[in-house]
C-alpha cells in the first residue's frame, strides 16, 4: 500500500499525487514508492503544494542525483 494516492491523467502517461506534504522529508520507503510511479507514468503532479526551494531540492533527491 501506498503512503499517497495516485490518480491516472486522461492521456497517455502522467499522474496527479496527493496525500503528501512536500515540505516534510520523505521516507525511504516513500521515495521508493514516489520513483517508481514516476518512472512510470513520467509525469506526476503535485497539486496546492507551497514548496520553497529548499523544498524543492529535498524533493529533487528523492529521484536521484
Amino acid at each position: 500500500m501506498r503512503a499517497f494516492d495516485v490518480e491516472r491523467t486522461a492521456g497517455p502517461f502522467g499522474a496527479t499525487v496527493s496525500g503528501l506534504d512536500l515540505r516534510q522529508p520523505l521516507d525511504p520507503a516513500t521515495a521508493s514508492q514516489l520513483r517508481e510511479v514516476w518512472l512510470d507514468q513520467q509525469v506526476l503532479v503535485f497539486p496546492e503544494q507551497d514548496l520553497g526551494f529548499a523544498d524543492l531540492e529535498l524533493l529533487a533527491e528523492a529521484f536521484g542525483p
